[in-house]
């Protein structure tokens, strides 16, 4: 694995906005705290649900291809191109989200 994949991971963590004071940090209004931490609070939570709905989702497909890997199955390059969304990506483009190109 490399860096990039541990920054990748490591960059989710840190990205929900508000997520330091749902950690005790603050911005010096009570108020406003009060009133971004629940915000963050909602946030956190949609992306876990969202998550744990992903995660489903692939852990049923992940434990039928267990069992016929189990049973004697052969993966071979279709099956690597299958779970890299190469063979679908045609299928599965309006699923994927995209952004236009931006000049740095």
């Amino acid at each position: 694995l490399s860096s990039k994949s541990l920054c990748s991971v490591a960059k989710q963590i840190v990205a929900p906005a508000g997520l330091s004071l749902l950690v005790g940090a603050s911005t010096g209004d009570s108020a406003e705290d009060k009133k971004h931490r629940e915000e963050a609070k909602e946030r956190l939570e949609k992306i876990n649900q969202e998550r744990e709905t992903a995660e489903n989702y692939i852990k049923q497909f992940a434990g039928a291809l267990k069992e016929l890997l189990a049973a004697g199955a052969a993966p071979d390059d279709s099956l690597v191109d299958e779970l890299l969304g190469v063979s679908s990506a045609g299928e599965l483009s309006t699923l994927v989200k995209t952004y236009p190109a931006v000049d740095v």
